[in-house]
């Protein structure tokens, strides 16, 4: 599943996300970039709604620490960071469109 981000919302979302939000807001169109995980940078925190940079932080010490295995390690509430593709999209009710390719983002953290 891919996700995107526009600059005026803090969030990566689904494309169905941002096609109700295209309706619902009565927009012509929204610019949007895509974005992939980033696996092995910083983790995302959901209920803390921070992320976790370093190694050791999350885990017994949290109130909210829900293992997956019901013991120890990884806990339910990280989800991976996103880094930009490089890929801009305008979206439109008629669809979406690729209008650029930037490579300076496809390295640079964006959340």
């Amino acid at each position: 599943m891919k996700l995107y981000m526009s600059d005026d919302f803090e969030y990566p979302c689904t494309l169905t996300y941002w096609k109700e939000t295209l309706i619902e807001e009565d927009e012509e169109k929204i610019e949007l970039w895509e974005l992939r995980r980033d696996y092995g940078g910083p983790m995302w925190c959901q209920t803390g709604e921070e992320f976790i940079e370093e190694e050791g932080k999350c885990g017994k010490d949290c109130e909210t620490y829900n293992p997956c295995n019901g013991k120890n390690g990884r806990c339910r509430n990280l989800d991976n960071g996103f880094v930009h593709t490089g890929k801009k999209f305008i979206l439109t009710k008629s669809g979406l469109k690729e209008e650029s390719y930037d490579k300076r983002y496809q390295r640079a953290n964006l959340c």
